[in-house]
């Protein structure tokens, strides 16, 4: 039991890194094609006077500013349950995207201002939103569907005593992508169990 668990924990966090990894290369895209040649560019106020030349980076800047992003992505996705994959229901899961992305976008859009001394354009960052939350809505339902492909519903025993069933067989219910009531036994002195 303890080794499925395990390989269920790594699975859902292999799907998990591999959606960040994505997204992290649709940002990557857009950084080096849009947004590193525009913070490369001489900057100017918006006076007119010459604030210096743009920003230059080498392999271990453009990796640093990739890195800064996946790290976000990271953080937030996993404070937000963006990795509960097959833990929580798919909708779920997305929202907890959908949030996640949204804060490093934010985030990364003011950080690339910063380097610029000036507003960047947002509407590329709006794409790449967009972009991201398509993926992740598709990558969502694709992992969550393997992952009831390789651990199907439980199969489940209830046994009741003098306490209603009905609250916990709602609750089991509303998951019948993890749980499935197999039989539910009561005691004699009490009417037979709806699901047996």
């Amino acid at each position: 039991m303890k080794q499925l668990e395990s390989n269920k924990r790594i699975i859902v966090l292999l799907f998990g890194l591999t959606e960040l990894l994505l997204q992290t290369a649709v940002y990557a895209w857009f950084w080096y094609h849009v947004y590193y040649p525009l913070l490369s560019l001489p900057r100017i106020s918006t006076e007119g006077y010459a604030l210096g030349n743009g920003l230059k980076l080498y392999f271990r800047g453009h990796l640093l500013v990739i890195a800064i992003y996946f790290v976000l992505l990271l953080f937030f996705s996993n404070t937000y349950g963006g990795f509960k994959i097959g833990y929580m229901k798919p909708m779920d899961v997305f929202f907890s995207q959908i949030f996640s992305l949204l804060m490093v976008n934010i985030i990364s859009y003011f950080q690339l201002s910063l380097m610029r001394n000036w507003l960047v354009p947002g509407k590329p960052f709006l794409l790449i939103l967009l972009l991201e939350l398509i993926f992740s809505f598709i990558w969502t339902y694709i992992s969550n569907g393997i992952y009831k492909k390789l651990f199907p519903p439980r199969q489940m025993l209830l046994v009741s005593g003098e306490h209603p069933i009905d609250d916990i067989l709602k609750k089991f219910a509303s998951r019948s992508d993890r749980y499935h009531i197999a039989k539910c036994l009561m005691p004699s002195a009490f009417p037979p169990c709806p699901h047996a």
